[in-house]
């Protein structure tokens, strides 16, 4: 159920700096409950005529628009200018998301209105329930929507709930993942994701963005509204809005979450659908590279979005998890992180480098493994991490992708930078549900010598050395044939050729390169990517 902050025990001096008090969607606490009854069948190719269908009782007020029928109880009175104002917002979602982005139409089934109640205002209507709003199916199995009648004018942010609450709407006539275990946190974060994507001028998607930041080794998966006296993690559902966010901005893929939930099924995990989208190893670099951008909310709303994060971190200080320290492990040159800090599925955790791990040539090693020795008991099949080093420098952040396919990844940081390390556990729940440790060693090869030149090459930001094969100092396993090895090297050759224009580095607004190294996923897979990118953009206006 959504909860309003002061119930949670937020003090009224920290609320002092929102425009309201925020609220999340109701629609976890009621969907579940109807999500499996018998819908009505669905609306006709054009829904012309509609008729009225209601199922609660008596309801004092109705006013209509193309799609929907407003309705309110006799305890609001006459309100026939802000009803059409509401009408124009829901038409709106319904024009954004059903026309525009191609997505279910929730709206005319079985040739009726959708049905939209103020709640709490007397008569037959139901009741909100505290919430700023929520999506459920009515009696009969008609879908509806409830809003709350406090909100009613504040016109941005109802315009935000509206969006919001429709695109439930929408999800559910998608007929995509369940409402539980892997689908129920995607439900939330995608919701928030429209509503920030139609009208990103309004900050209140944002709002729990606190929620999610100051609790990352929970993973994206965490669901829960009063588990912890609404403290971090709870409502971490509606703050996972920032992965998709950074697969729609970083990776400029948006289409991607739409397509999620065009393709999925009921049953389905929904990072397993974006891995077949987008490819396993995008998906992985996304967790991660995301984990990377949180440290600073690196996007285009990160000044917002650090602001809020900020904000609530001094409200919850004994929930601040953002940050952790590396701690020595037990096998030597390694170190690792508490217990609490082990990431789920999904989750990541962010540290700085520990004193001594950049040469003083500003060389970096970096070997990643998942810590078996601190597992007792049976091992899961298959766990999956990921990480990424982000130095900052005097022009910005360079992010450094540890490669997976090589044991150790070598790097020249810039002099005088500043860097961290980002590690994700990028494992799909039902193959790594518990925490996972990890260990870390920053100790050079001994027979790599160090450069004689160490500054940075031209202005690219690029590293001398990404950590090719050839640098760690691994022999090759079994002999090679050099006409076989020659051959390979051509067929190398022509793939880098043929995917080099899709992904280019990237530049910064000044000129120069951003020193992205953000490259794990090897030519092919990216070249797959970009044609399926090519395919997604079949049409110019659905894109969010």
């Amino acid at each position: 159920m959504l909860v309003v902050l002061l119930a949670l025990g937020v003090n009224a001096a920290v609320l002092e700096d929102t425009s309201h008090p925020a609220q999340t969607c109701g629609t976890p606490a009621l969907l579940a409950d109807t999500i499996s009854r018998t819908r009505p069948a669905p609306p006709p190719s054009s829904a012309t005529d509609l008729t009225d269908h209601e199922s609660h009782g008596d309801i004092a007020h109705t006013q209509y628009s193309e799609h929907f029928a407003l309705k309110w109880g006799p305890d609001l009175g006459e309100i026939s200018d802000t009803a059409t104002r509401i009408l124009n917002d829901f038409e709106f979602a319904h024009d954004a998301q059903v026309d525009g982005w191609e997505m279910a139409d929730p709206t005319g089934f079985s040739g009726t209105y959708f049905n939209v109640y103020i709640g709490d205002t007397g008569g037959d209507v139901p009741s909100v329930y505290g919430s700023a709003g929520y999506y459920k199916l009515d009696h009969d199995g008609y879908p509806m929507i409830v809003l709350s009648h406090e909100f009613i004018d504040d016109i941005a942010y109802l315009r935000s709930v509206i969006i919001h609450e429709f695109f439930h709407a929408v999800q559910h006539a998608e007929l995509a993942y369940f409402y539980e275990d892997t689908g129920s946190w995607y439900w939330e974060a995608t919701a928030c994701w429209a509503s920030g994507q139609l009208t990103p001028e309004i900050d209140s998607f944002s709002d729990f963005l606190p929620w999610y930041a100051l609790k990352p080794q929970v993973g994206l998966y965490h669901f829960s509204r009063d588990m912890y006296d609404g403290a971090p993690p709870d409502y971490h559902q509606y703050g996972a809005f920032i992965f998709p966010w950074y697969i729609s901005e970083v990776l400029g893929a948006p289409e991607a979450i739409l397509d999620s939930w065009r393709i999925g099924t009921e049953a389905d995990d929904p990072i397993h659908v974006l891995e077949e989208l987008l490819t396993e190893d995008v998906v992985s670099e996304a967790i991660v590279g995301h984990a990377a951008r949180n440290i600073t909310w690196d996007y285009d709303a990160g000044d917002r979005f650090g602001h809020q994060v900020n904000e609530w971190a001094g409200y919850f200080t004994d929930h601040d998890d953002r940050f952790t320290a590396l701690v020595p492990h037990a096998f030597p040159d390694f170190y690792t992180i508490p217990e609490d800090r082990w990431p789920r599925a999904g989750g990541y955790a962010v540290m700085p480098l520990p004193d001594g791990s950049v040469t003083p040539a500003n060389r970096l090693t970096v070997l990643l493994e998942y810590d078996d020795s601190a597992i007792t008991g049976s091992m899961p099949d298959h766990v999956d991490m990921r990480a990424m080093v982000v130095e900052y420098t005097s022009a910005g952040a360079v992010y450094h992708t540890v490669r997976n396919d090589i044991p150790h990844t070598n790097f020249w940081l810039t002099p005088e930078s500043d860097a961290w390390i980002a590690v994700a556990n990028t494992g799909e729940l039902s193959e790594g549900y518990y925490p996972a440790p990890f260990r870390l060693s920053f100790v050079p090869l001994p027979d790599a010598p160090e450069p004689e030149d160490t500054g940075v090459p031209s202005d690219t930001g690029e590293p001398e050395d990404s950590g090719s094969p050839a640098d760690t100092g691994e022999p090759p396993t079994e002999p090679t044939d050099p006409e076989e090895e020659e051959e390979e090297e051509e067929e190398e050759e022509e793939e880098e050729e043929e995917t080099a224009d899709y992904f280019a580095p990237e530049e910064s607004s000044d000129g120069k390169g951003s020193g992205c190294t953000h490259a794990s996923p090897r030519p092919r897979q990216w070249y797959v990517l970009g044609l399926i990118m090519l395919l997604w953009r079949r049409r110019d206006s659905s894109q969010p």
